[in-house]
């Protein structure tokens, strides 16, 4: 935090006395900084009560080690949240070491119940910060279930990269006999219920090869587009300029429709496409929590899992 300006803060405070008025800045729910002035009058109807000049420079020194750092075992696009608390992450590109380069600023980009209940900003994640090189954010104190999106960006304002936070109970293996005994996570990404028929288990969407999930619907009977947070963006059409990488990197909330050449929202500029960005080893694309990548598709992957129904499947 550096005192590169003056800021002025008007606070509205119910009539009354008062003995003492804080200022305080917190890193995540640890106040690491604060500063309170003695009051000695009333508030009055448009009486103003003066802090005296202070000046802030160096950084916040908090106590990195009171957030939990869900990036321990392994970085990712998307990190599960169990319960209320102070957590934070490396900010690399999906499960590389790779810097997404110099970040001047994190933010909540969205919030959602994946339901049709009104959501507002902070009903699931309360703050975030960037602190010793960490993305730091902190649940509201009454944990609730549901996704949200962090974001980081430059100096000018663009998106480097964004990572998932999913709120719900640790996805739980599912053992399929079909195909080698392969294991399934017992949920879609996004979802906050492994219950058949259940709302919450209908999760999230993705465009294939891309890492940022877009909503699902709120209703198991009709296609209602679960609420969220944010107005999301018109789509766009790929081309060279809206088919890269860096586009959808730096637009992860909007949708691009496929182009007539290789009929991918990936842009090549001839009918040759990229199939690399998900696969068998995980990549930095992968949506998936670390430990977890998308399954192989095709006759000898997912296609061939779901061939059966649920009975004949589930070991």
């Amino acid at each position: 935090l550096a005192s590169a300006q003056d800021i002025m803060l008007y606070v509205p405070l119910p009539l009354g006395s008062y003995e003492s008025l804080t200022l305080a800045v917190y890193a995540g729910s640890k106040s690491v900084w604060s500063y309170t002035n003695t009051v000695t009058n009333t508030i009055s109807r448009k009486s103003l009560i003066l802090m005296p000049t202070v000046t802030l420079s160096g950084s916040i020194e908090g106590d990195i080690e009171d957030f939990i750092n869900l990036s321990e075992n392994g970085t990712a696009n998307c990190y599960v949240v169990s319960a209320a608390g102070d957590y934070r992450f490396t900010p690399t590109k999906g499960n590389s070491a790779e810097s997404v380069g110099s970040i001047a600023s994190v933010e909540v980009l969205w919030e959602s119940f994946g339901t049709y209940v009104e959501i507002s900003s902070g009903n699931l994640i309360s703050s975030v910060s960037y602190l010793e090189e960490n993305i730091c954010f902190t649940t509201a104190q009454t944990y609730k279930e549901g996704n949200a999106v962090i974001v980081a960006k430059d100096a000018s304002g663009t998106i480097l990269w964004s990572w998932h936070i999913w709120l719900t109970d640790e996805p739980q293996e599912e053992v399929y006999t079909r195909i080698n005994l392969i294991k399934m996570m017992d949920r879609n990404l996004g979802a906050t219920s492994s219950r058949r028929w259940d709302v919450g288990a209908l999760g999230l969407m993705y465009q294939w090869g891309r890492k940022d999930p877009f909503l699902g619907s709120s209703s198991t009977s009709n296609n209602t587009t679960a609420r969220s947070t944010i107005t999301w963006p018109s789509s766009v059409t790929s081309s060279a300029t809206t088919g890269t990488i860096e586009y959808a990197a730096e637009h992860p909330t909007t949708y691009i429709k496929y182009n007539s050449s290789n009929y991918d929202w990936y842009y090549t500029g001839d009918d040759d496409t990229d199939n690399a960005r998900w696969q068998s080893d995980k990549t930095i694309y992968d949506p998936c929590p670390s430990g977890w990548r998308v399954p192989d598709g095709g006759e000898n992957g997912g296609e061939l899992v779901f061939a059966g129904t649920p009975e004949e499947l589930i070991k």
